[in-house]
């Protein structure tokens, strides 16, 4: 069953990104004009909570953006048919992994050198798990 989205929730990551960076630019306005007491203890956590939206935001509509011009426009009519839906999953896990990243590098300070090496390992793992039924599906493709 295939279900069209409201427009108004597919405009919703689009709202909520423009919101987040309005945020950001509100913070940037008041920290001079707080007193000192507010401004040393809520300007910090207020920036990164809103850079934090504006990251995972920004992923979402960049999502969108892609489903709909690459996958849904350019690679449909270059196939002749829909792109399957796990292409489009995959490719939307790697853009919050790269957003979760750049939260973690650029708006938090922290190395991410772990948390890469820790996914490394883990596709590797899922990689071995599975080889064999990635293996039967392309022997399936090639009998039929």
């Amino acid at each position: 069953m295939n279900r069209r989205k409201s427009p108004y929730v597919r405009w919703l990551p689009v709202l909520l990104f423009l919101l987040s960076l309005l945020g950001l630019f509100y913070e940037r306005q008041v920290a001079g004009s707080l007193p000192e007491s507010i401004a040393f203890h809520a300007l910090p956590y207020w920036r990164g909570v809103m850079a934090t939206f504006s990251w995972i935001f920004g992923a979402m509509v960049f999502n969108q953006v892609t489903r709909w011009l690459l996958f849904d426009k350019i690679m449909a009519r270059a196939i002749g048919g829909p792109v399957p839906g796990v292409l489009k999953e995959i490719a939307a896990a790697l853009v919050y992994v790269a957003a979760i990243t750049c939260i973690v590098g650029l708006v938090y300070n922290k190395s991410v050198t772990g948390f890469l090496a820790a996914l490394g390992a883990g596709g590797v793992v899922v990689g071995f798990a599975l080889r064999s039924l990635f293996a039967d599906i392309f022997t399936g493709l090639a009998i039929n």
